[in-house]
């Protein structure tokens, strides 16, 4: 079993409220990456993507050490304007009865204020892109992700296809790509072009949540895949396209800790 040992590099946060004229003070879902060699002239060794959770943009600090200093690129990454999302406030008329319930719930004021946030980024060298993955809510107040694409981490082109529910955080694990997702389906997708590819409703292949949330990816070298052999009806999602569809259901018994040695889907 791999074992990982974390190291604090500095006892102040590497991120402050008001780094620059624009930030503000609220800091969210920081994503971090190591830019690549194929990247031109690039503004340092590391790319620090964060936003705040009723922005307008995603935040971008740069620094050629983990440690600092980081400075702030001002005028950010991807904007609300260009992301696709809903950039007024949703008409009333139109507010689903799920974001209805979860606005009553919520203790966070002005829920339905339109942002984008929590950006999840990550390299892909062979087709020398990087991904960011965002949510952002929809017309009719509900909260989705899709996902950006960038040939140079600072310039983000937004792809229309919801991708599912909001807070995507993608790592890989034994040649399959998972995300965890809020706050309790799964799906699988292949992986082509994020905005053309299909996507299935899927049962979890594992988990070490019983109430866990992936999203599952087979990579092949014709950059497609196929879903997990345990599926589901698939459900048109809120704001979808044609080419993008979703189904959701809850995680089964059998994605719990006791299945976490057994292996990924065929």
């Amino acid at each position: 079993m791999n074992t990982m040992r974390v190291v604090r590099l500095c006892d102040e946060p590497v991120i402050r409220p008001h780094m620059d004229e624009r930030m503000g003070a609220n800091i969210n879902g920081p994503s971090l990456i190591r830019v690549p060699d194929w990247i031109e002239a690039p503004l340092g060794r590391y790319y620090l993507y964060f936003a705040d959770h009723k922005g307008a943009y995603i935040r971008l600090a740069f620094a050629d050490s983990l440690a600092g200093p980081w400075r702030m690129h001002t005028p950010g990454t991807l904007t609300l304007a260009a992301s696709h999302f809903a950039t007024e406030r949703p008409d009333p008329a139109a507010i689903s009865e799920g974001t209805r319930r979860e606005a009553a719930g919520s203790t966070e004021q002005d829920y339905l204020h339109p942002h984008i946030a929590s950006p999840d980024v990550h390299v892909d060298h062979d087709r020398r892109e990087i991904r960011m993955y965002y949510h952002g809510m929809l017309v009719d107040g509900e909260q989705r992700t899709r996902v950006a694409v960038s040939t140079d981490g600072i310039a983000f082109e937004a792809r229309p296809e919801i991708l599912g529910n909001s807070y995507f955080r993608v790592f890989r694990h034994q040649g399959w790509h998972y995300a965890l997702v809020m706050p309790g389906s799964c799906a699988a997708r292949a992986t082509g072009s994020p905005a053309s590819s299909r996507v299935r409703s899927c049962s979890a292949p594992k988990c070490a949540m019983r109430r866990c949330v992936v999203r599952a990816m087979r990579s092949t070298s014709s950059g497609r895949g196929r879903a997990t052999r345990r599926s589901a009806s698939s459900t048109r999602a809120s704001g979808s396209t044609a080419s993008g569809r979703i189904g959701a259901k809850r995680t089964p018994a059998w994605c719990s800790n006791r299945n976490m040695n057994g292996k990924a889907p065929a």
